[in-house]
């Protein structure tokens, strides 16, 4: 299936996003296999790619200089290793050697930018772990050093759980106080309670308000808006998978279905959850 090419961040930068092709994310594959699917995608194509494999839910952002050569990735096809849960091209220039940078997820929120004038371009993994570690922050700070006008960067966050991630409060408070205080956001802005003791967290709005009081323009800030837990989407959801085989084993005990299996289980989209898939998402020169 050809790659959906969704944005062009410059003349020589854009953005893409491919769905059906990544049956599970880099770290559970082996090589070969991630190898086979990338070259079906890149098939021909001149360049360098590097495939992030994010587990450890962290806030590094590994920066590279297309003016250097390095032997990490000195392959065609590069999967890094877990330790970076992003990357950075800077310093390109028209006759820079091509990259692209891929990212896999599901649920999770995945960033990709670049330089209006085609100086860098990356992807972070930005689920609500990495944020919590200030992975935001980190990459702001890398945008502060490395432009003279914020302006000039765009930003696009690929399909997410946006405002459904379940969640506990006190793991809420826990874990999301310091960055809230830290940027002035309201604490009660981001969490819908259910009752008590959880309820979902918005961490497409958090994301999207952490950026704007950095000083980026939200018109700057391109989603994609669809929901990866709804079926009708047809969309990689770790959540979906789960709840599907969950689905599975209450029907084999002759169990009820609550409203949301019944939505799943009667979704012309059910099929697709009996395996992992990934959202992959990417930037290329």
């Amino acid at each position: 299936m050809k790659i959906e090419t969704l944005h062009t961040f410059s003349s020589a930068i854009s953005v893409f996003m491919e769905t059906e092709i990544f049956k599970q994310s880099f770290w559970l594959r082996n090589f070969e296999e991630d190898k086979k699917d990338i070259e079906n995608i890149f098939y021909g194509e001149n360049q360098k790619i590097i495939g992030l494999n994010s587990v450890l839910h962290s806030n590094h952002i590994e920066i590279f200089s297309a003016s250097k050569k390095y032997e990490e990735i000195k392959n065609d096809i590069n999967i890094f290793p877990s330790g970076r849960d992003g990357i950075i091209i800077k310093d390109l220039k028209p006759e820079s050697e091509k990259f692209a940078l891929l990212l896999c997820v599901a649920d999770c929120s995945a960033i990709s930018f670049a330089d209006k004038k085609g100086d860098f371009m990356g992807v972070v993994h930005a689920g609500h772990k990495w944020v919590a570690t200030g992975m935001i922050q980190n990459l702001c700070d890398f945008f502060d050093k490395n432009t003279e006008e914020k302006n000039d960067v765009e930003i696009f966050i690929a399909p997410m759980l946006g405002k459904y991630f379940e969640f506990g409060r006190k793991l809420y408070e826990q874990n999301f106080s310091h960055i809230l205080d830290s940027q002035w956001l309201s604490f009660e802005e981001y969490f819908c309670g259910v009752d008590d003791t959880k309820g979902f967290l918005d961490l497409r709005g958090m994301i999207e308000d952490i950026f704007i009081k950095r000083g980026f323009q939200s018109q700057k800030i391109i989603f994609d808006k669809r929901e990866t837990n709804n079926p009708q989407n047809n969309l990689p959801s770790y959540r979906l998978y789960t709840l599907h085989h969950h689905l599975q084993e209450k029907l084999k005990n002759n169990e009820k279905l609550n409203l949301l299996e019944k939505e799943l289980q009667s979704s012309p989209f059910c099929d697709n959850y009996v395996e992992q898939r990934r959202i992959l998402v990417g930037v290329r020169n």
